[in-house]
């Protein structure tokens, strides 16, 4: 019986992650086309890159110089009090200093992300050839949050910023208890 009541804290207390709350994640979808999960603002070139990614093809590319900077975002609707990770996968083709490029995660009293963020938090500001991770775990948004913008950006700064991006993950984590209904924590113990 003792075995038993450990299985079930053990069971009640590991963390499972849910799925993607993105739209088209790893870009297999044209991402400068409306309605394919992305949006840009700024300046510089923004593409779809058929050719290259990580884990596997395609990708999309952020390209600055001088003065110029983008920032390719999706927003999500959540909630206060969630565990969040997000992470993407980045490849350094050109970057110079101070040019920097990097993720982050602005959470927003809105369900459409508009207005002042309540807080944006960031996963990594490396330049770094080769494909790289670029990620955060555990953040718990504030309690008043209701959308989640997840931010791929590129600045120049004066040089030359030229970022591939791919397998952006944002995740919400819950335990198993709540990914669990009652019957089916039932069965295990029948």
């Amino acid at each position: 019986m003792r075995w038993l009541v450990f299985l079930a804290a053990t069971l009640f207390a590991t963390s499972v992650t849910a799925d993607n709350l993105l739209i088209n994640p790893d870009f297999d979808l044209d991402p400068t086309i409306p309605g394919n999960g992305w949006s840009t603002v700024g300046t510089g070139s923004f593409l779809w890159i058929q050719s290259g990614g990580d884990p596997a093809p395609p990708s999309a590319r952020t390209s600055q110089v001088g003065d110029e900077s983008m920032i390719l975002f999706q927003c999500v609707a959540v909630t206060g009090g969630l565990t969040l990770d997000f992470s993407s996968r980045s490849y350094t083709h050109s970057s110079s200093v101070p040019a920097h490029n990097g993720v982050s995660l602005s959470v927003f009293p809105t369900t459409d992300c508009s207005g002042a963020p309540i807080e944006t938090v960031i996963a990594d500001q490396n330049s770094v050839p080769g494909w790289y991770m670029r990620e955060r775990i555990g953040y718990i948004t504030p309690p008043n949050t209701l959308g989640a913008r997840i931010e791929l950006f590129s600045e120049a700064n004066g040089a030359n910023n030229d970022i591939s991006w791919d397998h952006v993950i944002l995740t919400s984590q819950v335990t198993a208890a709540e990914a669990s209904t009652w019957g089916g924590v039932k069965t295990l113990f029948r």
